[in-house]
């Protein structure tokens, strides 16, 4: 399994055009999020409020970007999956790049504005838009293929993702992929913030004082714990990687200390994001 980094600063170069035209769609897109609404359950998402798109997309960009790369690197076109989408800033790149674009969420959990914006957006970009659970409903019709997303999803959970994991791989067409990414739980910062005495997981402020069920992050994972994932629900995992995908540029000496031991502190899997491309077993 091995690590193919790419430079933020390069991929924003490359895709420069298409960022561009996705970044028009999206905004409006954005504006369209009722953030009261989203925030009932998960009260961190009330901080995003002030600069919605900043938060949504600016900060997630190199996130986009490394799939984005995977994907036109290996395919010039075909159909993506996107399980669990949200917000289609992906999905928008890959459309204007020539794919038959997917997009599936349980939009009935959003405002009725946002799913009318977001229903105009498929239709402006040819999308299929698909309204189901992901845990409970029926994945017969997504059909088949060529490459399936199922990024930043998973931790959300609030049990085990085996079933979401096994309808996931039968919608892979033969000789497809899928791109999945979660966030690192053993990430160095928090391993650091763990000897402090403060808690990886996130802020309980936001736990406490969200309403039942939390949406936010319920059950992050380790490198290992992604692999023993994939073993257990019928995949081959062809690469992983961990990276960092949003730089600390904040000033004091602690921001400065976690910067200079992230370059030397000889840790395996110490990024933030574990990043996986796997197919599924013959």
């Amino acid at each position: 399994m091995g690590e193919r980094f790419v430079s933020r600063f390069a991929l924003e170069q490359k895709y420069a055009m298409l960022l561009k035209a996705a970044d028009t769609t999206i905004r409006s897109l954005v504006s369209s999020i009722d953030i009261g609404e989203i925030s009932r359950h998960n009260y961190g998402y009330r901080r995003y409020g002030e600069n919605p798109y900043r938060w949504f997309i600016e900060a997630e960009r190199f996130r986009y970007l490394r799939a984005l790369d995977l994907i036109l690197s290996s395919r010039k076109e075909g159909t993506v999956c996107d399980l669990g989408c949200f917000i289609p800033f992906l999905p928008v790149c890959l459309a204007l790049a020539g794919f038959h674009v997917k997009i599936v969420d349980k939009y009935s959990l959003y405002s009725e504005t946002f799913k009318a914006a977001m229903e105009r957006t498929a239709t402006a970009h040819g999308f299929d838009m698909f309204d189901l659970d992901l845990l409970q409903d029926d994945f017969s019709g997504l059909g088949e293929n060529d490459i399936v997303l199922l990024m930043a999803v998973i931790e959300h959970l609030n049990g085990s993702p085996k079933s979401l994991m096994v309808n996931t791989r039968r919608i892979i067409r033969p000789g497809g992929f899928l791109l999945f990414e979660a966030p690192n739980i053993a990430e160095l910062s928090r391993r650091i913030s763990f000897f402090k005495g403060k808690s990886p997981l996130p802020e309980y402020e936001d736990f406490f004082l969200s309403d039942y069920p939390f949406s936010g992050h319920n059950r992050e994972m380790t490198v290992e714990e992604v692999e023993f994932l994939f073993s257990r629900t019928g995949f081959a995992i062809d690469f992983l990687e961990c990276y960092d995908y949003h730089e600390d540029n904040s000033s004091g000496l602690r921001a400065a200390i976690h910067r200079w031991m992230r370059g030397v502190v000889p840790l395996k899997n110490k990024g933030q994001v574990i990043l996986v491309q796997a197919r599924p077993n013959k």
